[in-house]
């Protein structure tokens, strides 16, 4: 599905910030969303497998920003594997506190705190 999105071309409108901070925070779910289905599909939890699939999806990051660079109309962001890694931490914490042996509320204090940490960073990225 990652791999189809990117090798499209969406229009957004770029006069209003909201929308291009929207179609940027998109990545943190859907990185956050394929490391949690690689991290399931392992059904192993520890902390040594859960920084392979980060990087493992980092990894695909790059290459999906490569990717892109290929797709007219779209660009190569750096930003954009940023926002893939820190999806692909957010979401795996959650998981490790909600499916692992981890602690529930620090698994989902810990969730917003790097969710609060992206969006701030698509937000100044894209309204300065």
């Amino acid at each position: 599905m990652i791999w189809q999105l990117s090798s499209r071309t969406f229009e957004v409108p770029t006069h209003h910030a909201f929308w291009r901070v929207v179609a940027n925070f998109v990545h943190y779910p859907l990185f956050g969303g394929l490391a949690v289905c690689l991290a399931e599909s392992l059904r192993q939890g520890s902390p040594a497998l859960l920084r392979g699939v980060g990087l493992v999806v980092t990894a695909y990051g790059i290459v999906d920003e490569l990717h892109q660079g290929t797709v007219p109309g779209r660009t190569m962001a750096p930003g954009d594997v940023a926002m893939d890694a820190l999806g692909a931490v957010g979401f795996l914490v959650l998981w490790w506190g909600l499916r692992g042996p981890g602690e529930r509320r620090g698994a989902l204090r810990s969730f917003g705190v790097v969710t609060v940490l992206a969006a701030g960073t698509v937000v100044l990225r894209e309204t300065l």
